[in-house]
């Protein structure tokens, strides 16, 4: 098996600590990345499409908005064994001596964003997920959208924009504030809600379906305060204690029965 030095080449000797600058991203860019310009270029608009929804509905809960392009260059789409390899390698080099997870034992994601201690980036990859649908849908699918190549490409937008949606509201997140189940509750939520304010087409996923209702609660009962709080943007301590406390341990055991503390 390859070590994380073959497999991420002179970027194995970063470290979280702080933001990655331009220069650190880009040689990490040069390690893990090999999509063909035009992929990227592909990957980039839909980075600038989902944001850019991000921002028309909920820019003003966000007191320091980025541009499409800021966001784009945390962005790094790593094939998923230089994935791996770099999840490893980084998590094991983090000060902290545990790490919050709601993934299942053993597995480490499609994509992760670290917060700005941890280098301020998204790293990961975009999931075939044609492979996985049963026949009856790449039938229905190949049919209305004229043969099976713009079916599977169909497909893979659907899962991208989920997923560059998803890690980009992560990246406005202060994840050392707030706890993991308010983070993915929300990354869930406004990620369902611009897809379908947008009225784009998507992939329904179940295991987002109470993420979502439990988040829609909070908002329901405490009000802007919720996306306030999710952005950063200021909340008093007593209503972040109200809000953060609607969480019990039997719902998070219903919504995440997986999250754990892992010492590493």
């Amino acid at each position: 098996m390859a070590t994380s030095k073959e497999v991420l080449g002179p970027t194995n000797s970063l470290r979280p600590g702080r933001p990655l600058d331009q220069d650190q991203l880009d040689s990490l860019r040069l390690d893990c990345q090999d999509q063909s310009p035009q992929e990227i270029n592909y990957l980039c608009q839909l980075t600038a499409i989902t944001h850019d929804a991000l921002l028309q509905y909920y820019g003003k809960y966000i007191p320091c908005p980025k541009t499409h392009q800021e966001i784009f260059d945390r962005f790094i789409f790593a094939h998923p064994p230089v994935y791996r390899a770099f999840f490893d390698h980084w998590i094991s080099s983090k000060i902290t001596k545990t790490t919050t997870t709601h993934l299942e034992p053993g597995s480490k994601g499609l994509m992760r964003a670290f917060d700005v201690p941890e280098g301020h980036l998204v790293i990961g990859y975009i999931p075939d997920v044609w492979k996985e649908l049963d026949e009856a849908k790449k039938i229905e699918l190949t049919r209305s959208s004229g043969g099976i190549k713009k079916a599977k490409h169909f497909v893979y937008y659907l899962e991208a924009v989920f997923q560059i949606a998803h890690e980009t509201v992560h990246l406005y997140q202060d994840h050392q504030a707030l706890p993991l189940w308010f983070l993915e509750c929300a990354a869930y939520f406004y990620t369902d809600k611009i897809i379908a304010k947008k009225k784009w087409a998507s992939l329904k996923i179940p295991s987002c379906e109470l993420p979502i209702k439990f988040y829609d609660f909070l908002i329901t009962k405490h009000g802007a305060a919720v996306h306030q709080l999710c952005f950063g943007s200021p909340v008093t301590r007593k209503k972040t204690k109200k809000i953060l406390s609607e969480m019990t341990p039997g719902i998070q055991a219903l919504i995440f029965p997986t999250m754990r503390t892992e010492k590493k």
